[in-house]
């Protein structure tokens, strides 16, 4: 059943001739990432709905002296280091900021009422978390793993065909991190699809 609800997909999508990117708008299950006029990438369809009402914290940065989560972006850089073979960069600066500005940020300002999971931004080298991130939560732990495969890529200077071609390795390796860390299905967790990744690295024109 899964199978033939993927293939109507795409068979959907070269009829009408739909982009993509309309596609990751009306697909909740599809992990999609976009590159913005900011140089900035960020998780489509990793998002919670923000609960009505809810309170808001002031935009923080993270301090040097915030040790907990030093230490976590260390060993997350040193697990991409030994999969990749990569040079190790600097720990990148990370800040929470409100769902309305991790939209701005985007591009996207209509979606300020979606929390989106994570963003880096390539042009700053920065990592930009929702408020409401949780350091014990394992899908938004893998998504800061996967911003910080796009940090290390930077500092690498990897070259790829296009910006969207990096997604595919930053998804592999995050797949790959959350079976270690006992997922059995990791697709489920970050509610995507192979169909939503490759969308998200499919290099396209303007891309």
């Amino acid at each position: 059943m899964r199978a033939r609800y993927l293939v109507a997909i795409v068979i959907i999508l070269l009829g009408v001739g739909v982009k993509p990117t309309s596609f990751v708008a009306w697909t909740s299950e599809a992990a999609a990432r976009s590159r913005t006029a900011a140089g900035a990438d960020v998780a489509l369809a990793d998002r919670l709905v923000t609960p009505a009402g809810e309170p808001r914290r002031t935009p923080a940065h993270i301090p040097s002296g915030d040790h907990a989560l030093n230490s976590l972006v260390a060993t997350y850089i040193a697990w991409i280091v030994a999969q990749t073979g990569l040079l190790a960069p600097d720990h990148p600066p990370i800040h929470f900021v409100t769902s309305t500005e991790l939209a701005t940020r985007h591009g996207s300002p209509e979606h300020s009422r979606l929390e989106l999971q994570a963003l880096y931004s390539r042009s700053e080298g920065s990592i930009y978390l929702p408020q409401q991130w949780l350091p014990d939560d394992l899908r938004q732990k893998s998504a800061l793993l996967h911003e910080l495969v796009h940090h290390v890529q930077r500092f690498n200077n990897i070259e790829l065909p296009c910006i969207a071609a990096h997604e595919r390795q930053a998804y592999d390796l995050q797949i790959k991190w959350l079976r270690e860390q006992g997922v059995d299905d990791p697709y489920d967790l970050m509610k995507t699809n192979g169909l939503g990744i490759y969308m998200a690295s499919v290099c396209r024109d303007g891309s």
